[in-house]
């Protein structure tokens, strides 16, 4: 089982901590036979590290008590580049037949700067809400 949590960094203050201490526990207490995803994903807009340091602490992470002294890999989407929209769109064209015209994927970029939610957003209201 792999566990999602979306738009973690929502959280804040005592609620944040609860939350990562809560995945800490949960993973320590594995080896006492107790259930856990085997892995777990943390999206948001910051990295992991950063938590931490929004939280007033620094991002050192070798205390042994942190929340995340199991963390493996820290990944970032960056941003997409004008082709990189085309592409994602073309898989839209291909899914459903609807088009974006080249002029329409510069644009996105334009006003996206290739910001990847905002390149998600747009299309959704290109396609549901404008039609």
């Amino acid at each position: 089982m792999v566990l999602i949590l979306d738009e973690i960094d929502a959280l804040q203050g005592s609620s944040m901590i609860s939350i990562f201490r809560q995945l800490r526990d949960g993973h320590n207490a594995r080896h006492e036979g107790r259930p856990f995803p085997s892995s777990v994903v943390l999206c948001g807009l910051r990295d992991v590290p950063d938590y931490k340091v929004t939280s007033g602490g620094n991002r050192d992470w070798s205390n042994p008590a942190g929340p995340f002294t199991i963390i493996t890999e820290s990944l970032c989407l960056g941003d997409f580049t004008t082709d990189q929209i085309a592409e994602l769109y073309d898989q839209h064209t291909q899914a459903t037949g609807q088009e974006f015209t080249k002029d329409a994927v510069e644009r996105v970029f334009e006003l996206t700067q290739g910001q990847p939610w905002l390149v998600n957003a747009l299309a959704y209201e290109i396609i549901f809400e404008m039609g």
